[in-house]
């Protein structure tokens, strides 16, 4: 029963990390499309980029974290954090790319 409360926070966790994903994207590429032909007109920023990325991974791994999914407390604060943390490295590559 307790892998149930995984049922409502994946959902609440992925739409924090859609939400840190559009923030990152419009700090990356601005308004304009990232390889169009205006792309050359917008610079990176960077630091906004990483920090919605970042905002967006410690607030979804929170999200994970705090339901009883497991009776293993070590493995509740591990896993969420290393997910939490591959999806907003995998995000700043693609986004690099």
């Amino acid at each position: 029963m307790r892998v149930l409360n995984l049922l409502w926070a994946l959902p609440v966790a992925a739409f924090i990390q859609y939400y840190s994903i559009v923030a990152a994207r419009l700090a990356w590429c601005g308004l304009r499309d990232c390889h169009g032909l205006g792309s050359a007109l917008n610079i990176p920023m960077v630091f906004e980029t990483l920090a919605a990325l970042s905002i967006g991974a410690v607030l979804s791994a929170a999200v994970l974290m705090l339901p009883p999914w497991t009776k293993r407390w070590r493995l509740r604060l591990i896993v969420p954090a290393v997910y939490s943390s591959v999806i907003a490295a995998a995000l700043f590559v693609w986004l690099a790319a």
